[in-house]
């Protein structure tokens, strides 16, 4: 774009959805271009609210391990959240740093609505948001108490335990939960409470999936372990080709600038075309 600046030196931020946001500074004595370019963002989105506990590092090493690239940051808009294809976000140690606000709910459902993924891992939330939408439909739980007793978690062909060795050390109140009577015909168990209930539950929502841990990812004892129940949960959560064309779908009719981005990163890969097979 054209405009006019006063002589001197400024800071100027570029933000676009689907590319991380820039700031730059430059000095106008004359007429002439400044040119900054966005770099597209990576596919995950980690948003930290654990406080100043530091619990990202397990997050983002098993990413590492996974080699899986992604943005990490302590909060975000909504417009800003949409043009990732993942988000994880967790709560950590219970606090009032931990809290889910009442608009980030709203636009993490919106999120997913479109199309978007999202994992979330945390302990508390059952407890503190029982009774809202945000928990039985959208995250397809019901709470049953606080503070489970058994910290040994089976599924997925995987058994390990909560607590101990490299592990945060952190889950003091995991929540018992079942299977929400809203989300009974979309919700599915994927880890469980060993001789208990369930303790992970992943269930479609709008055109995306919510993976839900009712304890800290960061509490998994191994990295090992964490390792393989992050490559289950981000393959859970990989759209299909079908998924990817409702989503784009979707922001045609809602949301033309995510519909621009969606469109600029879609390419037809030869997956793509066995699927279409």
């Amino acid at each position: 774009f054209e405009t006019r600046f006063p002589a001197g030196s400024f800071k100027v931020m570029a933000q676009s959805v689907g590319y991380q946001t820039r700031v730059e500074e430059f000095s106008i004595d004359g007429k002439g271009d400044i040119v900054v370019i966005m770099q597209d963002i990576p596919p995950y989105l980690l948003i930290d609210r654990d406080g100043n506990a530091e619990y990202e590092s397990y997050y983002k090493a098993s990413l590492d391990a996974l080699g899986l690239e992604y943005d990490y940051v302590d909060k975000i808009s909504a417009d800003d959240i949409m043009g990732y294809q993942n988000v994880i976000l967790w709560t950590g140690f219970t606090s009032s740093e931990g809290m889910i606000l009442d608009f980030e709910q709203t636009m993490l459902m919106d999120y997913v609505h479109s199309g978007g993924r999202l994992f979330l891992a945390s302990q508390d939330t059952g407890y503190r948001y029982e009774t809202l939408d945000f928990y039985e439909r959208f995250l397809g739980a019901k709470y049953i108490s606080d503070a489970s007793l058994i910290k040994r978690i089976v599924g997925q062909g995987m058994k390990f335990k909560l607590n101990g060795g490299d592990s945060a050390s952190n889950q003091m109140w995991p929540d018992v939960i079942s299977v929400s009577e809203t989300a009974t015909d979309t919700a599915k168990v994927i880890f469980s409470y060993e001789g208990g209930g369930p303790a992970g539950l992943l269930n479609p929502f709008g055109h995306g999936k919510v993976v839900y841990f009712p304890f800290g990812f960061e509490g998994i004892n191994g990295i090992q372990n964490r390792n393989k129940v992050m490559e289950f949960v981000t393959s859970a959560l990989r759209p299909s080709l079908k998924d990817r064309l409702d989503r784009i779908q979707w922001a045609f009719q809602n949301n033309s600038r995510l519909f621009s981005l969606l469109i600029n990163q879609f390419q037809v890969t030869e997956s793509m075309r066995r699927e279409l097979r």
